[in-house]
């Protein structure tokens, strides 16, 4: 069976994408194989936080 010129379009788009997503759980394995080389995750709660020691609901709750 031939392809149209947008299927071919198509599949080889997709097999482009795929290679990307192999090479990022390629970069991916590796990172988790050596943690060191992973950047510091941030703690996007105690920066949101203006009083640390507040951690009540609003009254309004």
């Amino acid at each position: 069976m031939e392809l149209k010129d947008f299927q071919q379009q198509r599949l080889e788009t997709l097999k482009l994408y795929l290679d990307i997503v192999n090479d990022k759980i390629a970069q991916a394995s590796v990172n988790e194989a050596n943690p060191e080389l992973l950047p510091p995750v941030p703690d996007f709660v105690e920066s949101a936080l203006i009083d640390k020691e507040t951690l009540a609901c609003p009254a309004s709750f």
